[in-house]
């Protein structure tokens, strides 16, 4: 299983998930930088956990996180969003948490946990 994260603000989440998943790998997408396709393997498990901040006055999401979410829409197992519930509209299965903090980060882990059991 391999986790796609943006910004470090996933550092609970991916805490929490390596107590049980001791090999999990993740990888970190900066804004501005571009899916490294090559290091995902076909065929593998990948979450992605969307860490947003959109604010009204930006003009909302950028479309740079637009693009990306829509690049790894077929490879993506299941999407998770901390943050605006918007971005994965039209997107299945999803965990919508509305927020990014450490006990956010600790449910959405564990209810993944237990269902992955």
């Amino acid at each position: 299983m391999r986790g796609i994260f943006s910004e470090q603000k996933g550092r609970r989440f991916v805490e929490t998930l390596r107590e049980k998943f001791i090999g999990l790998n993740y990888l970190i997408i900066h804004r501005g930088s571009e899916i490294p396709w090559d290091t995902i393997p076909r065929g593998m498990g990948i979450i992605v956990a969307v860490f947003s901040e959109i604010r009204a006055w930006k003009g909302g999401a950028s479309p740079w996180l637009l693009r990306q979410i829509k690049c790894l829409s077929d490879r993506a197992v299941l999407f998770i969003s901390f943050g605006s519930p918007y971005l994965l509209e039209g997107l299945t299965p999803k965990i919508l948490a509305y927020w990014d903090s450490e006990p956010a980060q600790e449910s959405v882990a564990s209810l993944l946990l237990r269902l992955l059991k």
